[in-house]
């Protein structure tokens, strides 16, 4: 991908593809110019901006976010019975789901998507209706982030086998407070919660629908 003036030249393998090309020029607001290039070039590039895009656990909860995470009280959090994994209460997990709330609001997404697969987990927002990764953390949390989202939207924790539905109540300050929907399903690798925020900026002018 190049760009000269009012022009972006991008590498295609399939120069054909008129939707794409014109989904990029709708997104970039210029003109777009394909240039077609070997069929593993563009793949090779795409994993490289992953790769440098990818955020470790560690990367995440480092961040200057963090510094605000004391101030933040989920109102109405279902109390813990003697019974309720441990796993919820692992402070790192804690941290992390809260980060992931955090991010989300300062970002402006209307939904947060935890997806477990075989072999990773994956985290999207979806902003401007477009899901885009922000995040993978280690398989092994995938269960215990789930379970934490769980036991603040006061669902069973114990229960993985059927899709639950419930409500998070995050308080940022005395006068604020940002509702979650959230919602849970079993897939075959593991439970997947999506939560929906309600209260995000919908508010788009016109002009700016492009």
């Amino acid at each position: 991908m190049h760009k000269r003036g009012n022009r972006l030249f991008v590498g295609v393998t399939d120069p054909t593809n008129l939707q794409a090309l014109d989904e990029i020029k709708f997104h970039v607001g210029r003109t777009v110019e394909s240039i077609v290039c070997e069929a593993d070039k563009p793949t090779a590039a795409i994993e490289r901006c992953l790769e440098a895009a990818d955020s470790s656990m560690d990367d995440m909860m480092g961040g200057n976010d963090l510094e605000n995470l004391d101030e933040l009280e989920v109102a109405e959090e279902a109390n813990r019975a003697e019974d309720t994994p441990a796993e919820v209460d692992d402070a790192p997990v804690v941290c992390f789901v809260n980060k992931i709330l955090l991010d989300a609001i300062k970002k402006g997404a209307s939904d947060i998507h935890i997806e477990p697969y075989e072999k990773f987990c994956r985290i999207r927002f979806r902003m401007d209706g477009v899901l885009s990764e922000v995040a993978r953390p280690p398989l092994q949390l995938a269960m215990k982030i789930a379970s934490r989202i769980k036991v603040m939207a006061r669902l069973d924790v114990s229960e993985r086998r059927v899709p639950q539905d419930g409500r998070i109540k995050l308080k940022l300050s005395k006068t604020k407070s940002i509702d979650f929907r959230v919602s849970t399903c079993p897939t075959l690798f593991g439970e997947k919660p999506c939560l929906r925020i309600p209260d995000s900026s919908m508010s788009i002018p016109l002009e700016a629908l492009g």
